[in-house]
């Protein structure tokens, strides 16, 4: 669940640009365990969404994007 930004009664992702920039998207869980979240609504299969992103990066915000493996 680290894709998932919760801000208020707001869940969203960070969907990230081809050019780095963050663009935050609400998201509709599904389901979660605690641990994984399942969307019905609001991400799609292989989009890239930054992760771990801090408070002060907001809509419009330019990150630096970083190859993680599986």
């Amino acid at each position: 669940m680290a894709g998932l930004i919760v801000r208020g009664t707001r869940t969203m992702i960070a969907d990230l640009g081809g050019d780095q920039t963050v663009h935050l998207r609400p998201v509709t869980m599904a389901s979660t365990d605690g641990i994984r979240a399942m969307l019905s609504e609001g991400a799609t299969v292989g989009q890239l969404v930054a992760i771990n992103l801090p408070d002060e990066v907001g809509d419009g915000g330019r990150v630096q994007a970083v190859a993680v493996g599986r």
